[in-house]
Formats: structure tokens, C-alpha cells, sequence
């Protein structure tokens, strides 16, 4: 029987199993990609392993995330990740030489090969973190009506499979769902920018290491509570999309009970609720309210914040 393209590459890559629909394989990787932002936690584990050098045909290590922030943290991991390239063989893409998707695809991309990337969170976090970019990205200053349509079949597709895909972890269904609205979230992100949840976040990683898709769920919540007032009849539509919630009821009940649906998914797939949960000592706040604003996803988030009132949030998240 002839193969399709998919199942040559499964073929030539087939490392343990049966290529039978609905079963488990193990294939082969041939290269590998780590960005700044999961790629320290990926050569500490190195370190920990005892691993001497990549086993892969070819491993790349970017610097396109966290590039600059106002102290020392990035500098020193960008110096860590460095020397652990050295360490391990893999190539060192410096800060500011470009993003890693595209400079891979441009230099080290060969038809047939297969690449895995870092996952830096749970199935949990990383799930609520591709809907909160598709919530960020519908209500954004800078959204677009094709992007919004996007992140709305992403929201319908991902709200009712994330628990589903956290609980039962080989619910393929689920994880088919979550996939496809993980990469609708790439979309409507990339044309549309993102806002409060993904501009606190970053800087949250920097100073208390809290992993990135946990930070934004952690931070989803009051994300839609700062912009509610500016963004009422979006996420009145969100929450009639996702929860049937009828016209006939207020904008303000109908985002009352987005909020509320969020929250309570977050709780089920264990997100915590509160800052200090994750690490976060309120002497680091003031820090961490005044970098966020510098971060460019923030400039997309549809209400302004001074400082000293994104500061006032965050302690009110401890």
C-alpha cells in the first residue's frame, strides 16, 4: 500500500511501536530547538543527567525571547546558555540575531528531517496559556477582525478540551483540539499582539522563575478584570460564544460569567490562584510592575496602567 508523506516520514523515523492507527510510537528526533525562555531550564537538566554532548544530527539553542531587561538576570542567562552550548555542541543563535523559527527554517531546515522544540509547561499551563493568547489577542488595541475570528475558533475548540486533555492524557481527541487552538493562537497573536496576562508574565520568569504558561494562566483572570471596562461588549461576545450565555442578559453578567468559567477551569486543572503561590515576595513587586510595562505585549493591552496601579494589582494577586 502506497504512504502518504506523514506516514513516510513516521516510517523512516519509527524508533519503537507500530505505525497503527490509535497507537503510541516513539520516533526519532534529528534536531532540536530551545529558546531563552525554556532553554535554561532544558541545559540545567542537562548538567543534572550527566549528558556530555547532543546525540542529534543538530541542536540550536535561540535567544529571541527575553532579550534585554533593566537588570542583570537576562545578561547572566545568556551567558549560562552560551557556554552551556559550548558544553553540549549545540548551536548558540545570540540575542538579536533573529526569531528561531524562521532563522532555523532559513539555515538549518531539510526537508524529512524532524526537530522537537523545549516544552516549558505542563499540558495544564500550556493549554491555558494558548487560551489566554487567543483571549489577548481578540480584545488587543491592535486586533483585527480576521485574527479575532481565529482566536475565536481556537477559544471554541480549546475551553471544553483542556480539562479533558489534562485529566486524561490519552484523550487524542482533546489533545487534536488543544493542538489546533494552540496554533490558532500563534496566528491571531502574531497579527494581532497580546496585552496584560503576556506582559507580566515574562518578567515574572526573569525575576521568580515562574514558568511561563503558568504565569499567564495564574495571570488570565485579572487580565479580563483590568480590561472589562474598555472591552465589555468583546468579552460579552466571548462568553455567549463559550457558555450559551443568552442576549437577553447584560454585557456585565455575561462577562461576570466568562470571568467566573475561567477561574473555576483554571482551579480544575490546578493553576494556582495567587502570586505568592509561585514564588512571588511582594518586595519584588514595584521591579516587576515596572519592567512589565516596558515589555511589548503590553503596548497591547487595551487599557493604560501607570506603575504604581499595575503595582497596587499585582500586590492585590499575593
Amino acid at each position: 500500500m502506497s504512504l502518504n508523506v506523514t506516514q513516510k516520514l513516521i516510517q523512516s523515523h519509527l524508533a519503537g511501536g507500530r505505525m497503527q492507527s490509535g497507537g503510541e510510537i516513539a520516533l526519532r528526533m534529528d534536531q532540536t530547538l530551545t529558546q531563552d525562555a525554556t532553554g535554561t531550564m532544558v541545559m540545567l537538566e542537562f548538567e543534572a543527567m550527566g549528558i556530555g554532548r547532543v546525540r542529534t544530527e543538530l541542536s540550536a539553542q535561540y535567544v529571541d525571547h527575553n532579550l534585554l531587561q533593566t537588570d542583570y538576570r537576562n545578561a547572566d542567562d545568556h551567558l549560562f546558555l552560551r557556554s552551556a552550548c559550548r558544553k553540549f555542541g549545540v548551536w548558540y543563535s545570540r540575542p538579536g540575531n533573529g526569531v528561531s523559527h524562521p532563522v532555523h527554517m532559513e539555515r538549518f531546515g531539510v526537508p524529512g528531517k524532524t526537530l522537537v522544540g523545549s516544552d516549558s509547561h505542563t499540558t495544564a499551563a500550556g493549554g491555558m496559556d494558548a487560551i489566554t493568547q487567543l483571549i489577548e489577542s481578540c480584545i488587543s488595541k491592535k486586533a483585527k477582525p480576521i485574527p479575532q475570528a481565529l482566536a475565536a475558533e481556537g477559544l471554541r475548540l480549546a475551553v471544553p478540551a483542556i480539562a479533558e486533555a489534562v485529566e486524561n492524557g490519552a484523550s487524542r481527541p482533546a489533545r487534536e483540539r488543544m493542538a489546533h487552538a494552540a496554533l490558532l493562537s500563534g496566528m491571531a497573536l502574531a497579527n494581532s499582539g497580546l496585552g496584560f496576562a503576556h506582559g507580566v508574565a515574562p518578567v515574572l520568569g526573569t525575576h521568580c522563575r515562574v514558568a511561563h504558561g503558568l504565569a499567564c494562566a495564574l495571570l488570565l483572570p485579572t487580565a479580563l478584570r483590568v480590561n472589562r471596562e474598555i472591552r465589555r461588549a468583546e468579552l460579552a461576545g466571548l462568553s455567549r460564544l463559550l457558555y450559551g450565555e443568552s442576549r437577553s442578559k447584560s454585557p456585565d453578567k455575561a462577562v461576570d460569567v466568562l470571568i467566573g468559567q475561567l477561574e473555576g477551569l483554571c482551579r480544575r486543572v490546578g493553576v494556582p490562584a495567587r502570586l505568592g503561590a509561585v514564588g512571588v515576595k511582594p518586595e519584588q513587586i514595584p521591579a516587576i510592575a515596572r519592567e512589565s510595562l516596558l515589555s511589548s505585549s503590553m503596548k497591547g493591552n487595551p487599557r493604560e496602567l501607570a506603575p504604581d496601579e499595575l503595582a497596587r494589582i499585582l500586590e492585590g494577586l499575593l
